[in-house]
This record gives structure tokens, sequence and C-alpha cells, in this order.
């Protein structure tokens, strides 16, 4: 069973396969625009237990644009993710990454949170 509410809350049952979709705004929320994922860009994807920091996430996944090659960004979570978490409130978010260089030859990263920490709930 998957369930996401429409504030982004997740329910799954242990060892189930999901996938979560992801839609990044690149304008407001008055007039959404679809950020299109460019070369040097990654996504970071985390399972957290409550209070633990995104980098020491128990689930921590990395994506490149061409593991969309459509353009939409669906985050696919498999059974094995989920089949070891004790059934409990966990928490999730989702950074985004870009690299740039600039005139000098300067390499800078850009890191964003596109999806703040949301509530992650497993079941039996």
């Amino acid at each position: 069973m998957f369930y996401i509410s429409d504030n982004g809350i997740v329910t799954v049952t242990g060892g189930d396969d999901f996938t979560l979709p992801v839609f990044i705004n690149a304008n407001n929320l008055w007039q959404p625009l679809k950020y299109e994922l460019c070369p040097f860009t990654y996504l970071f994807f985390a399972i957290m237990e409550p209070n633990q920091p995104f980098d020491c996430g128990i689930v921590r996944k990395k994506f490149v644009p061409e593991d969309f090659p459509d353009g939409k960004i669906l985050i696919p979570v498999s059974h094995g993710d989920t089949e070891n978490l004790l059934p409990g409130t966990y928490t999730y978010e989702i950074k985004i990454m870009v690299i740039s260089t600039d005139e000098l030859g300067n390499k800078k990263e850009y890191i964003s949170t596109i999806v703040p920490k949301r509530k992650l709930f497993i079941l039996e």
C-alpha cells in the first residue's frame, strides 16, 4: 500500500515499492513553471529517522538527469529500501545540487532543498 497526501506525507507498507513524483517549481505558487534538469544537476533523496540529519539518512539515493529521460521526476523507492525499516515514523527530504563554472573556470556548487522534511509512515 502506498499513499501520499496533498501536503506530501507518505504512508507505505514496509517492503513495498513506490514511486514519489516530484515537481520542481522554477517560478512561484501562482504561476508554476517546471524546472528542467540540466547537465551537472544532481538530485538527492533520503529517508531519515526523526531528528537525523540528511547526510546520515538510512536510505540515500542520487539521481542525474539521465535517470529521468522524459523529464518527469519520479523517484523510485524499491522494496529493498523499506523492507528492513521497522514500522513507525520517519522523514524524507529531497535536495538538488547544480554545479556551474564561472568565467574564470572556478566550479561552484549550489545546493537547495526542494522538498523539506516531510513525514513518512512505515506500516506493518
